[in-house]
């Protein structure tokens, strides 16, 4: 289909004169112009219609051709049946050169989507929004080849409708950082907000932190409650344009310990954004495995993020090996780190692993997490058995028997370890034998002779803060010489600006002095 250009000079409130070009074909660029006309664009006419031009600038698709194209009006519209990525780009560069407002109107399968403004103050361009567009969000019917009329007018009345908010009124906010939705089947459409991605804005930066131990204790509280963060992590989720396309609980089992699950997208997606692996956390409350699932999200969508910057001046090896740690305060996001790291060097262990010589008995849990865990699992399934395994690097390893399987986790110490681990097996009971979440392992029953242990404690930790649970971790680990390696991560202004800290963590040698 050949595209057209076609100048529309006219003003709007007697006052306000404005000079279009719009850019289209057929039945498109006709509902375009129509809108226009309707709008209320009073002592309007068209100055020129240019077929020619418009088949030569779209020959060329650069921006140079299309910045002279531009450069005598105020507003570019642009309306068409396919997403044409290369043109689109040429023009867009090319209006923000020019300082010119652009506004988009494009066809995906059968949905259409109409935005955002682009001017030269735009941080959320097209390609943003392109890229922070779900592909699930698009319905796709090979059988509807055509738009319908309906369809068109409706996109038209759309983009001009924006043109019309934005010239007319003092603030262009509302129309920058958002989109339109039309399904072009049921003419049902809405707005959405989008943040702009980080690809786009080259946010991605990261650099190693040096001394910093010395942020321990010192770092600023936390601006967050669970009740903020649960609405920061809202304002991320949208099953259309939201760094995470699901967190909800869905038909999870709640009891005897709460889920929920959350989908962040994969920030590397070439165009369209595709969808990475459902994560599921658990927690004793509805609102801690909300929590969890959102550090949980972040971190495995900044992960992916940031691989690439890693890729830059680490080994192939070493990239694999970051692990991401989010959290409300710096001392959580290392805290998370580091469990990481440990958890990560222990499943690389696999058959090596040494098995359990040392139990527990079940009278020396003084924890009331583990022990409500523990008499959950009794209810379920019946008495556990608690094992002490070979230490990693110093860190404390506990296992758990239910019949057949083990269940086995590291921890920064015994409870936290000893929690993780009958978390494990109580969601493995809990979901009908379906694979661990995360962190623990199910293993097969070790063969060995067991001493049961009578000075060991399991102590309630809920006192102890992070800062503490990461200075002893310190001196465990130089102990082994071992130190933890930290990288403060820039990933995207929002993240960064609401979370205390958002790190990448590996384990190494010790540094010797010297």
């Amino acid at each position: 289909m050949t595209q057209s250009t076609i100048e529309i000079v006219g003003r709007y409130d007697s006052r306000i004169g404005v000079k279009v070009l719009a850019i289209g074909a057929g039945s498109f660029l006709t509902s375009l112009v129509k809108a226009l006309f309707e709008s209320g664009l009073s002592d309007s006419h068209v100055t020129s219609m240019d077929t020619e031009l418009i088949e030569w600038t779209t020959s060329q698709n650069t921006v140079s051709a299309w910045r002279a194209r531009v450069q005598p009006f105020d507003w570019i519209l642009y309306f068409g049946q396919q997403m044409k990525v290369e043109q689109i780009q040429a023009i867009q560069e090319a209006s923000i050169a020019e300082k010119k407002s652009l506004l988009i109107a494009a066809c995906i399968g059968q949905t259409g989507f109409v935005g955002p403004l682009v001017n030269s103050d735009s941080l959320g361009s097209w390609d943003s929004a392109r890229r922070r567009l779900h592909r699930a969000a698009i319905r796709i019917d090979p059988m509807a080849s055509r738009v319908s009329l309906a369809a068109t007018a409706m996109l038209a009345n759309v983009i001009v409708f924006d043109m019309y908010r934005t010239i007319t009124t003092t603030s262009e906010s509302e129309s920058k950082n958002r989109f339109f939705l039309l399904d072009l089947r049921t003419l049902e459409g809405s707005y959405h907000s989008f943040l702009p991605h980080p690809l786009i804005t080259n946010e991605v930066t990261i650099e190693r932190v040096r001394n910093w131990e010395q942020r321990l204790g010192s770092d600023r509280v936390s601006s967050m409650d669970d009740n903020e963060f649960l609405s920061f992590t809202s304002r991320l989720t949208s099953p259309h344009s939201g760094i995470f396309h699901l967190w909800e609980e869905g038909d999870l089992s709640q009891l005897p310990l709460s889920q929920c699950r959350i989908q962040p997208v994969d920030p590397l997606s070439e165009g369209l954004a595709e969808m990475l692996p459902v994560i599921t956390s658990a927690g004793l409350t509805h609102m801690e495995a909300r929590n969890e699932a959102g550090l949980a999200g972040i971190e495995a969508y900044v992960t992916r993020l940031s691989r690439l910057s890693f890729s830059r001046f680490l080994t192939d090896q070493q990239s694999e090996s970051i692990d991401i740690g989010a959290g409300a305060t710096f001392e959580e996001a290392v805290c998370r780190g580091l469990q990481k790291c440990l958890t990560q060097l222990w499943r690389k262990q696999g058959a090596k692993r040494i098995s359990p010589k040392v139990g527990i008995p079940l009278s020396h849990v003084e924890d009331p997490r583990s022990l409500y865990y523990l008499r959950a699992l009794e209810t379920l399934h019946g008495v556990p058995k608690i094992r002490l395994g070979e230490d990693v690097h110093g860190f404390p390893v506990v296992w758990i028997g239910m019949g057949e399987s083990w269940y086995s986790c590291v921890g920064l110490n015994r409870t936290l370890a000893l929690r993780t681990a009958l978390q494990q097996a109580l969601l493995s009971i809990q979901n009908q034998m379906e694979p661990a979440l995360q962190r623990g392992d199910e293993m097969p029953t070790p063969d060995s002779e067991i001493a049961m242990a009578s000075d060991l404690r399991i102590k309630d930790v809920d006192d102890t803060t992070n800062a503490e649970l990461i200075q002893r971790a310190i001196s465990v680990l130089k102990r082994n010489q071992k130190q933890l390696i930290v990288f403060d991560i820039k990933a995207e202004f929002f993240l960064n600006e609401h979370l205390g800290g958002l790190l990448g963590f590996m384990l190494g040698e010790e540094e010797v002095s010297g």
